[in-house]
């Protein structure tokens, strides 16, 4: 006649069981957390691209990159073409036609870079400029783009 089973097992594989569900739960447990902490990451770079590639893409901020562009005296410092730079700061509020804006953006060139500081306001549909100013790194000296006679 044969012994009743054992009710949890055979106590000789306890060790070797153990062993394999304690590697378990250390994948899922820290895999599991591991994967959370890298998800959220990557939602967050997500939105920081989206906010960036906005401000970058902006009518206001590739309106000033034209007058940048268009300007001589900006083209005789730094050369040319000009590229706006990746991490814009500042604030772009719009609100159907009439907005704000405050931006600060890096701009790249062959002699060297610079800083496009502006500020402007939207009023039906059209972006009026209060403030456009480059300071190329290499002087460090502003060149203000609306006291220019040259720029509109």
């Amino acid at each position: 006649m044969n012994p009743p089973p054992l009710p949890f097992g055979d106590p000789t594989q306890v060790q070797h069981e153990n062993r394999g569900a304690v590697g378990k739960g250390v994948f899922l447990g820290c895999g599991g957390c591991a994967l959370i902490v890298v998800a959220f990451g990557l939602f967050i770079a997500s939105i920081f691209g989206v906010v960036v590639g906005s401000m970058r893409k902006s009518d206001v901020s590739e309106q000033a990159m034209a007058k940048v562009n268009a300007s001589p005296q900006v083209r005789a410092v730094l050369g040319s073409p000009i590229e706006q730079g990746w991490l814009p700061t500042g604030k772009i509020s719009v609100h159907g036609d009439r907005g704000t804006a405050e931006i600060n953006f890096s701009v790249t060139e062959p002699k060297g870079g610079g800083t496009v500081h502006l500020e402007a306001t939207k009023d039906n549909g059209v972006w009026a400029f209060h403030r456009l100013i480059v300071v190329p790194e290499s002087t460090g000296k502003p060149i203000d783009l609306l006291a220019l006679p040259n720029v509109t």
